[in-house]
């Protein structure tokens, strides 16, 4: 009757860019679609640890599907303050320092029953996620040029996000494992 939960898989947490007090990085995950039909996935919440201690905790509009038989990843922005890095810490090389990441994504069963219960004010399904790893290696995205507006901020980014991405477009899709 209801669908598989999509599967999560917990890819990197790379590191984009080396600010003054903060690192920009992207919390990298795969997501598999659960069922025959493609899985409407709402949002992620999430947090990130370095060394054991908490460094960030967010909430980021999912704004995808995910295809059925196959994957799509997506990058999760986190903010990591300085203090949490080796002083020796550099965008251009993999960073040596221990991090976990934990969380959720919610998503829509397509089924007609799943559906009537959310449109009645019953939860969005959720699927949890974790990771670990030991290094943050650069990004592909650190190439990106910073923001001309120094006052940007984490939250005028995620608003821009979910105000500028076109909600018709599709995630680039990779076969399942």
């Amino acid at each position: 009757m209801f669908s598989q939960a999509p599967k999560i898989e917990v890819e990197s947490l790379s590191l984009v860019r080396l600010g003054e007090s903060d690192a920009e990085a992207d919390l990298v995950v795969r997501i598999s679609g659960g069922g025959p039909q493609a899985t409407i996935l709402t949002d992620f919440r999430y947090s990130v640890f370095v060394e054991g201690r908490r460094a960030y905790s967010g909430r980021w509009a999912a704004l995808a599907a995910a295809p059925p038989e196959e994957s799509i990843v997506r990058r999760l922005p986190v903010v990591v303050p300085n203090s949490m890095l080796p002083p020796s810490a550099s965008p251009d090389a993999p960073v040596d320092v221990a991090w976990s990441a934990s969380g959720s994504v919610g998503w829509e069963d397509p089924d007609r029953i799943a559906r009537i219960l959310l449109d009645l004010g019953f939860a969005t399904p959720r699927s949890d996620f974790s990771g670990r790893g030991t290094s943050m290696p650069p990004s592909r995205a650190a190439a990106s040029p910073a923001p001309a507006d120094p006052e940007t901020t984490v939250e005028a980014v995620t608003e821009a996000n979910v105000e500028a991405t076109d909600p018709d477009e599709r995630p680039e899709a990779t076969p399942a494992p």
